[in-house]
């Protein structure tokens, strides 16, 4: 029959290489940024993303009151109890990794960056096994290379967010700066 190849297509299809080494630290940083939009976008914020993973901000945030708060999110990852502490605790990273090509592999210093002054405005330390945030100034955690996360630290603490809640007048003062 003549029809019988008119929509058989498999030999124009390419056939692409697979990678099935997909990075585990990538899959769980990209779902720490979701549940970060998810529950942005519960507490009223319109949530926007970046088009590539070049840029220091993972997440703007901005309400009709507030002026756009650039967030940078990271998983704390569970850290074994010591003898002496009761409580459990994560750790998480405050600065970049450089790609292994750019410096000198064996010199920690050259392999990573801390955050700078204006790299973002609050960073998101989110806490996988208890499904939680702990928000940081970027003023509170510049210059350290990594923070220690506890129950008896903040908690969801999206009021941290309030400092950038303006009046209509103030937003247009500040985006009059901005242009300037």
């Amino acid at each position: 029959m003549e029809n019988e190849n008119l929509f058989n297509l498999s030999h124009f299809t390419i056939e692409k290489e697979i990678s099935h080494a997909v990075s585990e630290t990538c899959n769980i940083g990209a779902f720490a940024e979701m549940k970060f939009c998810c529950a942005a976008i519960t507490n009223g914020y319109e949530v926007f993303t970046p088009m590539s993973h070049s840029t220091k901000t993972d997440i703007v945030l901005l309400r009709a009151s507030s002026l756009p708060i650039r967030i940078q999110v990271k998983k704390a990852t569970y850290q074994k109890r010591e003898k002496s502490s009761h409580l459990e605790s994560w750790k998480f990273m405050i600065g970049s990794g450089r790609p292994s090509c750019a410096a000198n592999p064996q010199d920690y210093g050259l392999r990573y960056r801390k955050y700078e002054e204006n790299d973002f405005d609050v960073l998101a330390a989110y806490i996988l096994e208890k499904d939680i945030f702990a928000f940081y100034y970027l003023s509170e955690i510049r210059g350290a290379s990594s923070m220690r996360w506890d129950q008896s630290k903040r908690i969801n603490n999206w009021d941290i967010f309030d400092k950038y809640e303006t009046t209509s007048n103030e937003t247009e003062k500040e985006n009059e700066k901005r242009l300037d």
